[in-house]
């Protein structure tokens, strides 16, 4: 489970990578906004989870494809 930090992690296009091990799979790689912090592995379901639960900028659109549509796969 991932424990709340309070910081800000940006996740810029390409950013993705393949994780080995138990906790592993495909993980979006979060940049932290402050110097000093490692940057971080978060599960994209966690990622849009959060992005639907928040409010974001109005930059940020999240796009839901019909269910059943090719887009969807």
């Amino acid at each position: 489970m991932y424990k709340d930090n309070d910081k800000v992690y940006i996740i810029f296009e390409g950013n993705m990578e393949f994780h080995q091990g138990k906790t592993g799979g495909w993980m979006l790689i979060g940049e932290c906004s402050e110097e000093g912090i490692e940057d971080e592995g978060f599960c994209p379901f966690l990622v849009v989870t959060l992005i639907r639960k928040y409010p974001q900028t109005e930059a940020m659109k999240l796009n839901n494809p019909p269910v059943g549509s090719l887009e969807e796969m």
